[in-house]
């Protein structure tokens, strides 16, 4: 059971992380979303960008609130996709960019739990 993407290539500048990634076709989320024209649904695109800024950015905890958001092409299978985060520390948010060659697949923000320390 596949869930997340392949990561093709990777590139980090401080708190900006650069992800390759190749949509598998075998993906899960593409059962029954839809049969005669798969695409990824938008929800995981959100959930991968938490999860693989988490990889980078271990500290990250508790996803408050997503701002932003927008989902402005469809992801096939095999679709390969540059994914941007770039993280501010300073009010605990994660920008997320998706694209696919030039044109833009989806964004958004979220912000998480700060340490009350």
């Amino acid at each position: 059971m596949n869930l997340m993407p392949e990561i093709i290539d990777e590139s980090r500048n401080g708190d900006t992380i650069t992800l390759l990634l190749r949509v598998p076709p075998d993906l899960v989320h593409f059962a029954g979303h839809f049969p005669d024209l798969p695409i990824l649904p938008g929800i995981v695109q959100v959930d991968w960008a938490i999860r693989l800024a988490r990889r980078y950015l271990p500290a990250l905890e508790g996803s408050q609130e997503i701002s932003n958001l927008k989902f402005l092409a469809l992801v096939r299978p095999d679709a390969v996709l540059t994914l941007r985060l770039d993280y501010d520390a300073t009010h605990g948010t994660l920008q997320f960019n998706y694209r696919d060659g030039e044109r833009a697949a989806s964004s958004g923000r979220i912000r998480f739990q700060r340490d009350a320390g």
